[in-house]
C-alpha cells in the first residue's frame, strides 16, 4: 500500500498537479520527494466556502507554475477526516482555522498564511467578495516572493 501510494505521488509530481495528502506520513513522504523545490500546501475544510474559492485559485497556481517551469509542489489537505475530526496534520500543525496555507522549504514551514473567514466578517456581500480577491492576490504575491527568495540568481 505505502510502496503504490509512494508511485503515485512520484507521478503527480512529475505530471505537476495538485497532490491531495491523506496524513502526516503522506506528507513527511511527499516534502522529502520535493527535494528543492518549494512546495505550498492549502489545508482547507470541505464545508467552507472560502476554501473552495482558494482551491480554484490554487490550481490556477499550479498551472500557471508548471507553465513557467517554476520548481515548486502543490498540495492540499482536508484538516476533518470522514468523521469530521481533525485530522493528524491539522493537530501536529495546530491548525484550526481554514483555509491556511504553509510554504515548505527543505521539508521546514517557512511561511504560513491563513486567509479571512468570511463567515464571521458580518458585511455586505460587495466587501466580502473584495476581501476574498485581495487575499487570493496576497497568496499570489506571497508565492512569487517565496520563489525570488529560493532563486537568488534570479536577482542578477
Amino acid at each position: 500500500m505505502e510502496l503504490e501510494r509512494d508511485e503515485r505521488l512520484k507521478q503527480q509530481l512529475v505530471l505537476g498537479k495538485v497532490v491531495e495528502i491523506q496524513d502526516l506520513e503522506h506528507l513527511e513522504s511527499l516534502l522529502d520527494k520535493a527535494g528543492s523545490s518549494l512546495v505550498v500546501v492549502a489545508f482547507y475544510t470541505r464545508s467552507c466556502g472560502v476554501c473552495k474559492e482558494l482551491l480554484k485559485e490554487f490550481q490556477s497556481m499550479c498551472e500557471e507554475a508548471k507553465a513557467a517551469q517554476v520548481r515548486a509542489v502543490f498540495a492540499r489537505h482536508n484538516l476533518l477526516d470522514e468523521f469530521d475530526s481533525w485530522s493528524d496534520i491539522s493537530v501536529w500543525h495546530t491548525i484550526r482555522v481554514p483555509p491556511t496555507i504553509f510554504f515548505y522549504d527543505g521539508g521546514a514551514v517557512v511561511k504560513k498564511v491563513t486567509l479571512h473567514d468570511v463567515r464571521r466578517m458580518g458585511e455586505k456581500a460587495p466587501t466580502i467578495r473584495e476581501t476574498m480577491q485581495q487575499d487570493m492576490r496576497n497568496m499570489r504575491t506571497i508565492f512569487r516572493q517565496m520563489i525570488f527568495e529560493k532563486a537568488p540568481g534570479a536577482r542578477d
